[in-house]
């Protein structure tokens, strides 16, 4: 968190545990957002923290208007208007954003152990390793750091 928190730049936390520690972390409260439409997870607000949002499921959707930004845009109304995470994910990262930086946990989430979800260690990684590639093709400087 001192890492995360030290760099100068704009501030995403996706992922409920990480946004609770972080919350713990500052000392502040996170406060979630009742405005939810749509099938994108609402986002929270946590002090010193631009954007905080769902894990898995958004994310996932930033991927596919990653890789749609990179290929035919086809989704650009979608995500350059539309107020849900994923479309504020994608507006910070694509349009403003030069030089980005990953601080991937690798612990064991208790809150996935639950084998009806079907959230694992794998698709998290592997929605990072997807993110950051796409990003890659549109000229952006990815650092990716695992703890």
């Amino acid at each position: 968190m001192s890492l995360f928190f030290a760099k100068e730049g704009k501030r995403i936390i996706y992922g409920g545990t990480t946004s609770s520690i972080a919350a713990k972390w500052l000392n502040k409260p996170l406060r979630a957002s009742l405005d939810f439409t749509g099938d994108i997870p609402p986002i929270a607000y946590l002090e010193r923290v631009d954007l905080v949002t769902e894990g898995v499921i958004t994310v996932n959707r930033v991927v596919e208007y990653a890789k749609d930004y990179i290929g035919e845009n086809k989704h650009y109304e979608d995500w350059s208007y539309g107020k849900d995470g994923a479309s504020l994910i994608s507006r910070l990262l694509f349009e403003e954003a030069t030089d980005i930086n990953f601080y991937v946990g690798k612990a064991i989430n208790p809150a996935h152990q639950n084998p009806n979800l079907s959230i694992n260690f794998n698709i998290k990684m592997n929605l990072v390793q997807e993110l950051s590639e796409a990003l890659k093709k549109m000229g952006k400087r990815i650092k990716v750091s695992y703890f």
